[in-house]
């Protein structure tokens, strides 16, 4: 959240099972910040995380929004490319979305577009950019009839890489069908990769049940299985997979806490549009289960 004042920038808290904004500390901050004379203006709300990869609760922050006159804005970098999740719309992942201000999506991330290429959208707001950013610079900008096309002036940058390109050539490419396969086979995998680390009790744990494309878990090695297995005791595994991972050069598979909650080092796919198959997910299992087999407390 951001307002104005000495500090410019706030943090809202989020839950600790899901990883979605708290509404309520949302709007306790804002009254807060009112009431010291300050004036919030933006909210920051996310689609995909880039850790647990979490969803906020749109309509919540739509309220608190509308309610204080606050600008909406909806980072969905990662997450947003899963709006072509047609499978899974039942998961609502991005109900009220509709009633945001703005919106950034990275299709250099999920929909696999050559990096880098990045969209900003507004929401009913004709015109919004041109006026925030126009320079208006004679000797830059022509009145002629090709001047319509002309999208400098909507922009920071003024001159900037044709990077939409990419875009219009990857949909030229896939077209929206494509989009949308390459959305539902995504949550395809990530389902399937939690299906199986549950079925897998005795040798992975899930951190957290996956929202959408982001699946977290611990390895268990056979020396710790069935007694306490401490945070250091999963630092430590984890850390020395990742290594014989490097080493080895069979699957790299990021290992990462989340301090805020005090969540050891756990292992992170993140699914997208890329060439994996149901069966690899099968393959990065029994992979970290085969570099774990030895490891025991003498070693972490």
């Amino acid at each position: 959240m951001s307002g104005m004042g000495m500090n410019s920038m706030l943090y809202v808290p989020c839950e600790r099972d899901t990883g979605k904004m708290r509404i309520d500390k949302l709007e306790e901050m804002v009254k807060r910040e009112i009431e010291a004379g300050n004036k919030p203006f933006y909210v920051n709300s996310t689609a995909g995380t880039t850790v647990i990869g979490s969803y906020d609760d749109f309509n919540a922050v739509a309220d608190v929004c509308q309610k204080y006159d606050l600008w909406f804005h909806i980072d969905a970098s990662w997450g947003g490319y899963l709006a072509f999740a047609d499978k899974y719309k039942d998961r609502g992942l991005f109900e009220g979305a509709e009633r945001a201000d703005s919106l950034n999506i990275n299709p250099h991330k999920g929909l696999g577009v050559p990096i880098q290429c990045s969209m900003l959208l507004v929401n009913n707001k004709p015109d919004l950019l041109r006026k925030t950013f126009m320079s208006g610079a004679e000797y830059l900008f022509l009145d002629t009839e090709f001047s319509k096309y002309d999208l400098a002036d909507k922009t920071m940058q003024c001159g900037r890489r044709p990077d939409g390109l990419k875009l219009w050539l990857s949909l030229k490419k896939h077209g929206k069908e494509g989009c949308v396969r390459i959305a539902n086979e995504a949550m395809d995998k990530a389902v399937y990769l939690a299906e199986q680390v549950r079925k897998q009790p005795d040798k992975f744990v899930l951190v957290h049940e996956a929202q959408a494309t982001n699946v977290g878990f611990w390895y268990v090695p056979p020396a710790f299985r069935g007694k306490e297995y401490t945070d250091k005791q999963k630092v430590g595994v984890h850390k020395l997979i990742f290594n014989r991972m490097n080493e080895l050069g069979t699957v790299i598979i990021q290992h990462q806490p989340v301090p805020e909650f005090d969540i050891p080092n756990f292992f992170r796919v993140t699914l997208k549009g890329e060439k994996t198959r149901l069966s690899d997910m099968d393959f990065f299992l029994e992979e970290i289960d085969r570099l774990g087999q030895d490891i025991d407390d003498t070693m972490v």
